[in-house]
Formats: C-alpha cells, sequence, structure tokens
C-alpha cells in the first residue's frame, strides 16, 4: 500500500523539526550526500532528457 501527500516545504519542515533527536539523527543519515547527490544527477538528467527531446532549428 502506498500513501501520497501533499505538503509544502515549511509544512514538512516543522513536522521534522517536532521529530525526536533520535529520529532527526536517523533521517539525516538517511539523506547523506550521497542520496542527495544522486538524485540531484537524476533530476538533472531529466531535465537534459527534456532538453534532447524538443525541437531543432534548422535553416
Amino acid at each position: 500500500m502506498e500513501i501520497t501527500i501533499d505538503i509544502g516545504y515549511e509544512q514538512l519542515l516543522a513536522a521534522i523539526k517536532k521529530l525526536p533527536a533520535a529520529k532527526i539523527k536517523q533521517l539525516k543519515s538517511v539523506l547523506n550526500e550521497e542520496f542527495i547527490e544522486q538524485k540531484a544527477s537524476k533530476d538533472l538528467s531529466d531535465f537534459q532528457d527534456f532538453l534532447l527531446k524538443g525541437p531543432v532549428m534548422s535553416e
């Protein structure tokens, strides 16, 4: 089962700040630098794919 919730950044940040310290530490370890870099490179490649599929000008 999967549940999708659409919340804003500020709401998410407020919810994270209410977590106990141990859970914040656990969240921080899951969202390590390697994960962030991987996510950013995937987003960039999605954008690159979008640009490459766009129209091309010719003479």
